[in-house]
């Protein structure tokens, strides 16, 4: 009987410790919920928008006569927005078409010159061009510059020619100083000692008309190399002249289809903006953007960056981040937004060499850690700071990617424990598990 009051009070002191245990349990976990893990690091990412600024591109050489619509206007896919100067554009096709006459009688010039013995008639070669063409100098050009390269060519010739003249000579004035020596040698009249002089000399002519041979032959060889080498720099120049003829018949063709349709058509619907002042405007040298058209509906933006999967398994959804756009103006607040997803990406890098027996280490196939990309929601502000032009940002009025870096904002590790838990699937294992 005295053990009953032994055996309450055990039974409360557990009870009591329970209680105990479960509170300090209970308040350590809202101690570790509320602390905070450090900065995960800062990646590099890029950000693009979805339907970027669309341009009105006036191509190089077509005059314009006037631009149609003017600035805030809407715009739909296909309308003329500008009237090409067809006055100006027939003028200008037929001074394109006499160039590429003349640039091609100058191709068939330089392409005969540089066949292995070629030879070109000059007034033959450019006999199409016509001297009362817009540009006769141009002409005269093209005629001055082939007959440079067939006299280059000439010149080399006759200076070999006139060497090899001389080389000869010598030759026949050695063979017919050998022919004097034999003669005097063969005469009995002569004392032996002159007739043995005599042979000694003419054996000597044989060795001078060897030397002179030798150098007759490495002058043919000279000539043909500088020939060579004269040729080979033509034809450099054929294939250059080429290039600009192709180019010339493309600009060609882009004006003439452009007098048969003298307009300019918006390749995109939107709100023109940034609309050029000067309406007219000559053939310019080069393309020139007339006008932008910006998509009338909210801009939206593709934004990622790239962690590995190490790192990825311990941000949740919906952390927040601060992007920093490379370029922006100094001062400018950090956009920012939230991760929404991931995209994985494997990367391996393997040898295909064949080997037999152990693979060496070097010759293993090398993996590289798995790569995610980050996926980011920008929020409701930051989506207002790009509708006002985010200042110096690359893919601004271009409609290309801007470079990004992105920070990690720190995340609550009982966010950290839940995502990791319910990257690795221990949830559908653990049902009664929760964070």
């Amino acid at each position: 009987m005295p053990r009953a009051p032994l055996r309450f009070l055990s039974i409360l002191m557990l009870a009591a410790s329970l209680l105990l245990v479960g509170a300090g349990a209970h308040l350590i976990w809202h101690a570790v919920a509320s602390s905070r893990v450090s900065d995960t690091g800062r990646y590099q990412g890029v950000l693009a928008p979805l339907n970027p600024p669309a341009l009105v591109v006036l191509p190089a050489g077509i005059p314009l006569q006037t631009i149609l619509v003017a600035n805030g206007e809407a715009v739909s896919r296909g309308e003329t927005v500008a009237l090409v100067d067809t006055g100006e554009l027939e003028t200008a096709i037929q001074e394109a078409r006499f160039r590429l006459e003349t640039d091609r009688a100058l191709m068939r010039c330089l392409g005969t010159l540089a066949r292995p013995e070629g030879r070109v008639d000059l007034p033959e070669a450019f006999s199409t061009p016509s001297l009362n063409a817009p540009h006769p100098f141009r002409l005269l050009s093209a005629l001055r510059r082939c007959e440079e390269a067939a006299i280059g060519l000439d010149r080399i010739h006759e200076s070999h020619t006139e060497k090899a003249a001389h080389l000869l000579e010598r030759i026949a004035l050695e063979e017919q100083r050998k022919a004097l020596l034999v003669q005097s040698a063969r005469n009995p009249a002569r004392a032996l000692a002159d007739r043995e002089a005599l042979t000694r000399a003419a054996v000597l002519t044989d060795s001078n008309r060897a030397d002179l041979a030798q150098a007759l032959a490495q002058l043919h060889d000279e000539e043909r190399l500088a020939i060579a080498t004269e040729r080979l720099a033509i034809a450099e120049a054929f294939a250059a002249l080429g290039e600009s003829v192709r180019v010339a018949e493309a600009q060609l063709r882009l004006m003439e289809r452009f007098l048969d349709t003298p307009r300019l058509q918006a390749p995109a619907s939107g709100v023109a903006r940034n609309v050029r002042t000067q309406s007219a405007l000559a053939a310019p040298p080069e393309d020139t953007p007339i006008l932008r058209l910006e998509a009338s509906d909210p801009q939206t933006y593709d934004v990622r960056f790239r962690l590995d999967e190490a790192t990825a398994l311990k941000v949740p959804l919906g952390s927040e981040v601060r992007i920093l756009p490379m370029g922006a103006a100094p001062g400018r607040l950090p956009l920012t937004g939230e991760v929404t997803g991931f995209i994985p990406e494997y990367q391996t890098q393997a040898s295909h060499t064949a080997v037999s027996g152990p693979v060496p280490p070097a010759l293993a196939p090398v993996q590289t850690p798995l790569l995610v990309d980050a996926r980011i929601a920008l929020s409701e502000d930051s989506l207002a700071r790009m509708a006002d032009r985010y200042s110096g940002l690359a893919f601004a009025g271009e409609g290309s990617a801007s470079q990004i870096s992105v920070e990690m904002a720190p995340v609550p590790l009982a966010s950290l424990i839940s995502a990791s838990t319910a990257r690795l699937g221990w949830p559908r294992l653990l049902p009664d598990l929760r964070f």
